[in-house]
């Protein structure tokens, strides 16, 4: 912080925030040349109108909410890249929608306004967030999640943004130096709900969203007093009240009248306060009705079981049945029709409650995601990002034809080596993901040749030794097999450590495919 007192923040974003190698590449400067290139050449962009950018570039972050919280093994990168040409492209595409605004995903309609009044107003667009929209949104989605082909780039998520020119990415960045001095730590105790669950609370309410029922415990006395007490709901009415400015209980008022600033950056209501509203907005938040349930002169027991009850019985939809509710384009239909196999339920792959939640839909979405672009973060959120990319073509989207042959020689490849699958670990979706992606990756980049009892020998060795540790922590197994294993203990979903499972095993097969001749 002495050094946004003491130097000129010009000097600061020339010397720290832009050029150079970044601190998270000091170690490895052939793998920053790497990604580089890579996002160089499928951009069709010159390297030196591309660098790295946040607590990846220096070390620490500067996003002002989160100032100094030190670039970790967690931590994404974060990528600019600078071309007029694009740029203009792209905000032409959003000058010419027109009609077609209204028919876009609500997310992208957000999207395209948090474009028209913030980002184009710095200089910088997030084509990723535009499909339909931009031209260039799918080439640049598939460009960052692409990186995932390469182990020294596999383990990060890895975003960028688009500049005009490097003066708009010096404005920016001076603007985020003074709002970080100008931000004062806050002494104020913390709220039971955080900033951003409150904001997103009020934003359902302003989109006229259902929101969870509040539950109200009523007695009535034989003198005719009724009490009411809220047993599951308090931090809802109250983060209305603060909204609103009402606020009455001590240590609470010090929160009303806050502004919707920790919303998602393509939210329309991000920054929005009460007293910003128009009058039709007012009294259509007034207007907002509540759904509210009565527990009438219920005993005390009666009322702490309902709470612990409220939510274990609700079954939601569950992440793929929204999906296949919501898109309809080439994506979900081949995904959807490639689940339709025997194999996955005669194999133990997926079971009768998996494919009933459609979860099945799901691993195949994942595991073509795998194959198109590398091991990807397995959450939600990256999954829905692909369908939402893909949605936009009408009966094919790009190189789904190479996609799907590659998909069917990976899946014959798997079937002819481990006919008895469902008798070793690779059955397991975990496992299965893992080899089907590494495998796929293989036979992707060049024309090869293998040897059958080879490779299954390597492969069933491999499992035994990960099964084995898995038992015992101390037994001993090739460091391949030790590093397979940390990473499949907890969090094997997450993309790092589906990276590291990656090299593992590439490590032990791909020696044994040769290049054909």
């Amino acid at each position: 912080m002495a050094m946004l007192d003491e130097r000129s923040h010009v000097e600061i974003v020339e010397e720290h925030l832009v050029h150079g190698i970044p601190s998270a590449f000091q170690k490895n400067a052939e793998a920053y040349s790497l990604l580089l290139k890579t996002l160089s050449d499928e951009l069709h962009l010159n390297v030196e109108s591309i660098t790295m950018v946040g607590s990846g570039r220096i070390g620490f972050s500067l996003s002002p909410d989160k100032f100094g919280t030190p670039f970790s093994s967690e931590s994404d990168l974060d990528m600019l890249i600078v071309s007029e040409d694009l740029f203009d492209k792209a905000w032409f595409d959003m000058l010419k929608l027109g009609r077609k605004y209204s028919g876009l995903e609500i997310r992208v309609r957000n999207w395209v306004k948090a474009h028209r009044e913030n980002n184009i107003y710095w200089g910088f667009i997030q084509p990723d967030k535009l499909p339909g929209v931009a031209e260039i949104a799918a080439d640049w989605f598939r460009a960052f999640h692409g990186l995932s082909r390469h182990r020294e780039l596999a383990r990060r998520e890895i975003s960028g943004r688009l500049y005009r020119t490097w003066g708009h990415v010096q404005v920016h960045q001076l603007h985020t130096l003074r709002e970080i001095q100008q931000a004062r730590a806050s002494e104020q105790s913390r709220p039971v709900w955080a900033p951003r669950q409150k904001s997103n609370l009020v934003e359902s309410v302003l989109l006229n969203l259902p929101v969870p029922e509040i539950y109200i415990h009523s007695t009535t006395s034989a003198e005719g007093k009724t009490n009411y007490a809220v047993v599951d709901g308090q931090q809802r009415i109250r983060s209305i009240f603060q909204f609103i400015g009402v606020e009455q209980e001590e240590g609470e008022r010090q929160f009303n009248s806050f502004a919707l600033e920790s919303l998602e950056e393509g939210s329309s209501w991000r920054n929005t306060s009460f007293k910003n509203l128009t009058e039709d907005q007012k009294k259509n938040f007034f207007g907002y009705k509540l759904a509210v349930r009565f527990l009438t002169n219920a005993m005390e027991t009666e009322v702490r079981d309902m709470f612990k009850r409220l939510n274990k019985f609700l079954t939601k939809l569950s992440d793929q049945e929204l999906r296949n509710a919501i898109y309809s384009g080439p994506f979900v239909g081949l995904v959807t029709a490639l689940a339709d196999d025997d194999y996955w339920a005669e194999n133990g792959i997926v079971s009768p409650a998996i494919i009933r939640r459609m979860k099945d839909i799901e691993f195949i979405s994942e595991l073509m995601i795998g194959l198109m672009d590398g091991p990807q973060n397995g959450s939600g959120q990256v999954i829905d990002e692909y369908y939402r990319q893909l949605e936009v073509y009408d009966d094919e989207f790009p190189s789904q034809k190479k996609v799907k042959r590659l998909y069917d020689r990976t899946l014959n490849l798997v079937q002819n080596i481990l006919p008895d699958i469902k008798e070793c670990r690779w059955r397991n979706r975990t496992d299965f993901y893992t080899l089907s992606v590494a495998t796929g990756g293989i036979l992707e980049a060049n024309p090869v040749t293998y040897s059958s009892p080879a490779l299954r020998k390597a492969l069933l060795s491999f499992a035994e030794q990960v099964d084995r540790r898995l038992s015992d922590d101390e037994a001993k197994v090739s460091s391949s097999a030790a590093e397979y294993v940390l990473a499949v203990q907890k969090g094997s979903s997450d993309k790092s450590r589906r990276a590291t499972r990656h090299e593992a095993l590439l490590s032990v097969i791909e020696p044994l495919f040769k290049k054909k001749k």
